[in-house]
């Protein structure tokens, strides 16, 4: 029971699932990645108006990124990782 190979269908299968939630996974991590750069170019455009936020948005940029970024691209990494070994498996 143990050599018994995978069924090619099931591996078919798995290997369009993981490409779909790996291209949704790289487009969430596009998305941190944009709202964390315009985070970045926010703080530099607050010139010299004492009641601006802009200050704010360095640090928030970086905990939005070490929170939700790092993760995300982890996930990501990893979704492409496993539908590569799936159609390596299938060949």
């Amino acid at each position: 029971m143990a050599d018994d190979p995978v069924p090619r269908k099931r591996l078919s299968w798995l290997s369009r699932v993981l490409l779909a939630l790996s291209v949704l996974a790289s487009v969430a991590v596009a998305v941190i990645v944009a709202f964390v750069g315009y985070l970045f170019v926010s703080g530099y455009s607050g010139g010299n108006d004492p009641t601006s936020v802009a200050p704010l948005a360095f640090p928030v940029a970086i905990i939005f990124f070490a929170i939700a970024g790092l993760p995300a691209i982890l996930i990501c990494a990893g979704l492409w990782v496993a539908y590569g070994v799936s159609v390596r498996r299938r060949r």
